[in-house]
């Protein structure tokens, strides 16, 4: 009986050494068809205890053992973008004249986050946009909800934002991170604030910034992180936003950097969308069953077989005790992002004499 089981994307077969790609081989008395199993000539047998099985006029002496690459779930980032007034000034805060301008940190910023959910496949995005269009007011639910079709539906909520309002930053955090917290979706879930100052509203009475540092606080406790996303120049923003980034637990750990993360162009914010997606989507993948011997085995995606690469630049290579395997490098990064999403890992079969 030959089987695979797959799971997510990515699925492991194991089978042993003398499969070939395609056509019919001699292997020491034994032939491999195209599907790559090995067997005798003689037309005949039932296979009995011996695992022995029948294909077309072959007989096969395999015992195939399948087992899964289990890959998690898929994590969930709810993006929490301001929409102040001050979005429409350029990154130095210098108003522009009228909403919108392409120089403007909105449309910068609207740029980014729509080629990164376009690219990025392998996260469920969301969007919740603070203000409401009033001073302080925050929406009660997701201008886009995290799911499968969350990039496609991005853009045009992006599109439909004129920016106005002040910035309850932590009424928008504490709303935010409800919503993901009741959502039991079992995906592992992460908030990622963009704002470009400091907060300017308080939903009780202490201050604005304590408020916004203590909302990202209760954000974690709930088990949902948030990385602290800081928009062009505002030095008066420094404090907060550092104890944010702090408190949401997933600080900027670049040496000699602030903690929060800082940008003031599409390409900068295109590039730390990317990264964040590379913290959150592994590319070790654990394994059910501990190969036998590593040699036999070939992985291959849809471009083709992945060269094993004990260096670690580019490819794949076993984790720790060959309990999992790890890609690397730009093969890495096809995963994460979704543009490699079928990939397999055959030991052939074995004759047995």
């Amino acid at each position: 009986m030959r089987r695979r089981i797959s799971i997510g994307s990515l699925w492991l077969a194991l089978c042993a050494s003398a499969c070939s790609h395609g056509g019919r081989q001699e292997t020491d008395g034994f032939v491999v068809d195209s599907d790559g199993y090995v067997g005798n000539d003689d037309g005949g047998g039932d296979g009995g205890d011996l695992g022995i099985t029948e294909h077309g006029d072959m007989t096969y002496t395999c015992g195939v053992q399948s087992f899964m690459l289990v890959t998690g779930t898929t994590p969930d980032i709810l993006i929490v973008q301001d929409q102040s007034a001050s979005m429409n000034n350029d990154v130095n805060d210098m108003p522009l004249g009228t909403a919108k301008q392409p120089t403007s940190k909105w449309i910068q910023m609207a740029n980014a986050i729509k080629q990164a959910v376009g690219e990025v496949s392998t996260i469920d995005w969301g969007l919740w946009l603070f203000s409401d269009g009033s001073d302080c007011g925050v929406p009660l639910d997701p201008a886009v909800p995290p799911g499968a079709l969350g990039g496609a539906d991005i853009p045009a909520a992006l599109d439909d934002v004129t920016p106005s309002g002040q910035t309850p930053t932590a009424a928008a955090i504490q709303s935010a991170a409800a919503y993901l917290h009741n959502l039991n979706d079992s995906h592992s879930h992460y908030l990622l604030l963009s704002t470009d100052g400091e907060p300017s509203c308080s939903p009780d009475s202490s201050t604005p910034d304590v408020a916004a540092e203590s909302a990202v606080t209760a954000a974690a406790a709930m088990g949902i992180h948030t990385y602290v996303i800081g928009i062009g120049s505002d030095p008066g923003a420094d404090a907060v936003l550092t104890q944010m980034a702090q408190n949401g637990l997933e600080p900027n750990m670049a040496q000699g950097e602030k903690p929060y993360y800082t940008v003031s162009t599409t390409a900068e914010f295109l590039a730390l969308l990317d990264q964040i997606a590379s913290q959150i989507v592994s590319c070790e993948y654990p394994l059910t069953v501990t190969p036998t011997d590593p040699s036999l085995v070939v992985v291959q995606g849809s471009q083709g077989e992945i060269t094993r690469d004990t260096s670690h630049v580019n490819g794949w290579d076993f984790g720790s005790g060959m309990q999992s395997i790890v890609f690397y490098g730009q093969t890495c990064k096809a995963l994460q992002v979704g543009s490699v999403k079928d990939v397999s890992a055959t030991f052939g079969c074995k004759p047995v004499n």
